[in-house]
C-alpha cells in the first residue's frame, strides 16, 4: 500500500515538472524585449545594457509560432532604432523606421519618424511640408484597416509614409490626409 501511494505521488510531481518544463518550452518568452524597453523608457537608458539584451533576445526562442517570431524580431528591430535614436543617428533610425521590417509598432514609429524628420531637417520645416502636401483626397475602402499613405516631400527628398490609425472606419468615405492625419498618435507632435 505504501508503495502505490508513493507511485501516485512521484506520479503528480513528474506530471507537473512536464507541465512546467513543456510550458517554458512552447511559451512565447518576451522577456528580453520587455526589459529592453523599460531601459529604453528610462530617464537615463543604458544603451549598452539595452543593446546586449536585443543580442540575446534576438536568439531566444519564441516557441514554435513563426507568427510569434516574427513580431519578435519587429519588436527588437524597432527598439534597435531607438537606441539609434539615442546615439543621435536619426537619419539611419528614420530609414530604419521606414522599412517593412518594423510593423509592430506602426503607430509608435511613426511618431518616432516625425521626430526623426524635425532633428533632422527643423520643425518648422517639416509642419510646413506636411500641411503643403495633406490636401490630397483618400478613399477609405472596407479591406483598408491600417492601410499606409504616403506623403512626397520633394524639398527634402523623402517619401513620408505613416499608417491611418482610424479603427472606425467609414468605407467609401473622401477624406483629406490632413483629416487622416487629425487621427493619428503623431498629430499632437505637429500642433505644437
Amino acid at each position: 500500500m505504501v508503495k502505490l501511494g508513493k507511485l501516485k505521488s512521484n506520479m503528480k510531481n513528474f506530471i507537473y515538472l512536464l507541465f512546467i518544463v513543456s510550458f517554458n518550452l512552447f511559451s512565447q518568452n518576451y522577456n528580453l524585449i520587455e526589459k529592453t524597453d523599460k531601459i529604453l523608457c528610462s530617464n537615463v537608458p543604458n544603451l549598452k545594457k539595452a543593446e546586449r539584451l536585443l543580442n540575446r533576445a534576438e536568439k531566444d526562442d519564441y516557441g514554435f509560432c513563426q507568427n510569434a517570431k516574427m513580431s519578435a524580431l519587429s519588436e527588437i528591430k524597432y527598439l534597435r532604432a531607438k537606441i539609434l535614436f539615442f546615439q543621435n543617428d536619426f537619419s539611419e533610425c528614420f530609414k530604419k523606421l521606414d522599412s517593412e521590417e518594423i510593423w509592430v509598432r506602426q503607430k509608435s514609429s511613426d511618431s518616432l519618424k516625425i521626430i526623426c524628420l524635425f532633428k533632422i531637417y527643423g520643425r518648422e520645416k517639416i509642419q510646413n511640408l506636411i500641411v503643403k502636401n495633406s490636401n490630397t483626397m483618400v478613399c477609405r475602402e472596407s479591406n483598408y484597416l491600417y492601410n499606409k499613405i504616403c506623403l512626397n516631400l520633394q524639398e527634402i527628398s523623402i517619401n513620408f509614409c505613416f499608417y491611418d490609425q482610424n479603427d472606425e472606419i467609414n468605407p467609401k468615405r473622401e477624406l483629406s490626409i490632413a483629416e487622416i492625419i487629425k487621427e493619428t498618435n503623431f498629430y499632437y507632435l505637429l500642433i505644437l
